[in-house]
């Protein structure tokens, strides 16, 4: 891919979920097979039912400035603590990596969801091996609180890290608007 090709995009934009997105999320997953990643395509308390979007869970569609759609983003809060807000996302094209996109819909998810949702606190979990994720999250203000290992259904073990982001102290800014599900990103000369 040429350098003109990498440079970052100047706006992501996110537009609300429904069940007509579910065979493109799922075809985001296969492109970059998913599982050497994440562990899921959607939000834990997705129960197929979108009823309870905006109050358990906001989920997103990443699009580019020229519209096209390439990933989910979402973030529902805990269950037992209301307080916490668990994050996900997928970008559905390796060619789209270290663009600013995921860090970018991050962001902006953020600064839409937490206060729907009523979070104080963004958790998420991501494998140590993934160290692009990592870096990302980073950026976007969150630090390592933990590291553990999981089992998933194949028996595996998979080391992985909890971030957090407490939303009270976060130095990092978040997208604010209400008018607008854009987010300008820097420009990039250069690279």
């Amino acid at each position: 891919m040429s350098n003109e090709n990498r440079q970052p995009f100047r706006r992501v934009l996110l537009r609300d979920t429904g069940p007509h997105d579910l065979e493109s999320i799922e075809a985001w997953g296969r492109a970059i097979d998913y599982e050497r990643y994440m562990s899921r395509l959607s939000p834990l308390c997705f129960d197929g039912s979108f009823e309870s979007r905006n109050v358990d869970f906001v989920w997103y569609v990443i699009a580019l400035e020229d519209g096209c759609e390439v990933g989910t983003v979402w973030l529902e809060r805990k269950p037992f603590q209301k307080g916490i807000g668990v994050l996900g996302i997928l970008i559905g094209d390796k060619r789209l990596f270290d663009r600013g996109i995921g860090r970018a819909a991050v962001r902006r998810t953020i600064g839409l969801a937490a206060r729907k949702l009523g979070v104080t606190l963004i958790r998420l979990h991501v494998r140590r091996s993934n160290l692009r994720a990592i870096a990302c999250y980073r950026r976007c203000g969150f630090s390592i609180t933990g590291s553990a290992r999981a089992t998933i259904a194949d028996g595996r073990r998979i080391p992985f890290h909890r971030m957090e982001l407490d939303l009270a102290t976060a130095a990092v800014p978040l997208a604010r608007s209400r008018t607008s599900r854009l987010v300008d990103l820097p420009r990039v000369s250069g690279k």
